[in-house]
């Protein structure tokens, strides 16, 4: 009974208005969104990309151009997560029509240009990770990265300090801890194999050798 008590909550946030006004669709897209963020991030590709359109299908039916792009940017964020380069043209396509700020300075963010995201804009989530990726020690990123509470938008802060600043052996454990604890299989693999490489390139087989391991006996 609780989650969809939240998910109503959520939503009641998101359009700003009483709950009997909640459309059909939202409803819907945002269900079949959370299918599509567990689907992608448990490993089920194709399931995922079956939710992701039909989401779509029923956002553009109400013709929100804002919820449009927030779908299209949850699309990025999840991209960021497993290490791959966020997808940026849906999202353009929907920003040419209706230019959000929050929403462009969102992408810059995943994108690593962090220089020039307002973090006042940001998500709360990630305005501290911003400030240590503007030139923080380790020790302090890897205490703020930790401290992320939400696991996912942790894994995706953490996705961008791979990519872009230190991948450092606790940010990268972090990372796979991150994933196994809630299941993810996807990014587990792609955190799991970046800690192998990691270990490889200092030199260190026998750790290299015992997360090969791991990795062979959960593909």
């Amino acid at each position: 009974m609780k989650k969809p008590l939240f998910i109503l909550a959520i939503l009641i946030f998101i359009s700003g208005c009483a709950a009997r006004d909640i459309p059909a669709w939202r409803l819907a897209s945002f269900n079949l969104l959370e299918s599509y963020k567990k689907s992608f991030l448990e490993g089920r590709t194709e399931l995922a990309q079956v939710y992701f359109q039909k989401a779509l299908e029923e956002i553009k039916k109400g013709g929100d151009l804002e919820v449009l792009a927030r779908a299209h940017l949850t699309r990025s964020a999840l991209a960021v997560a497993v290490l791959e380069q966020p997808p940026e043209d849906d999202y353009r396509g929907v920003e040419a029509a209706w230019p959000m700020p929050a929403n462009a300075n969102y992408l810059l963010l995943l994108k690593g240009d962090f220089s020039r995201v307002d973090k006042s804009l940001l998500p709360v989530q990630y305005q501290e990770f911003l400030t240590s990726a503007r030139g923080i020690s380790e020790g302090q990123l890897d205490e703020i990265l930790g401290g992320i509470a939400d696991p996912l938008s942790r894994l995706v802060a953490l996705g961008l300090a791979v990519r872009h600043l230190n991948a450092s052996e606790n940010i990268l454990l972090t990372a796979v801890e991150t994933s196994s604890r809630q299941g993810w299989k996807r990014p587990l693999l792609v955190y799991l194999s970046a800690l192998k490489t990691f270990y490889e390139s200092r030199g260190e087989m026998e750790k290299a050798r015992l997360v090969e391991r791991r990795l062979m006996l959960i593909r």
